[in-house]
């Protein structure tokens, strides 16, 4: 875990102790509903306090409130499902003949570009293609044609 992270950690659980340990009442109580998406969350049941209600014989008699509830997200968040995909495997050398697609990413501006200068000298025999997509955030997949013309690829940094 990195310092932010625990920092955030701490200080959620020191909250959640200080409302446990003086009693403090939700302001507000959500109530669940059927269309409500459950999120993972923790419940905390502070102890109930007593409140002194008049009799009818005019003595105060303590009578306990219903338990309370605080629901908390989680201070490690909602994890979302990772798909892993391996790596392609390498060309077959000599790439002589092969047609290398040079892929401009989102947060690279100078290297891709550089490298599709460079990499024509050092390789003659191979051709290079430089895309750039217009975008400069968001998707910036090759298209099919592009991967179908294509027999490798270096892909730039993206976000």
């Amino acid at each position: 875990m990195n310092r932010k992270k625990i920092i955030v950690l701490v200080a959620s659980v020191a909250l959640l102790l200080a409302l446990v340990l003086t009693g403090c009442p939700p302001k507000a109580t959500p109530t669940p509903s059927a269309t409500a998406t459950p999120t993972p969350s923790a419940t905390v049941t502070p102890t109930p306090s007593a409140t002194v209600a008049p009799t009818p014989s005019g003595t105060a008699t303590p009578t306990p409130l219903a338990e309370l509830s605080y629901n908390v997200l989680s201070p490690r968040g909602i994890a979302l499902p990772v798909k892993f995909q391996g790596l392609s495997p390498r060309l077959k050398l000599p790439l002589d003949g092969k047609t290398i697609f040079i892929i401009q990413g989102e947060a690279d501006p100078v290297i891709m570009p550089a490298l599709a200068l460079y990499a024509p000298e050092k390789l003659p025999n191979v051709t290079w293609n430089y895309y750039n997509p217009s975008s400069s955030f968001g998707g910036t997949t090759v298209d099919a044609t592009t991967k179908a013309a294509a027999n490798g690829l270096i892909r730039g940094i993206g976000w």
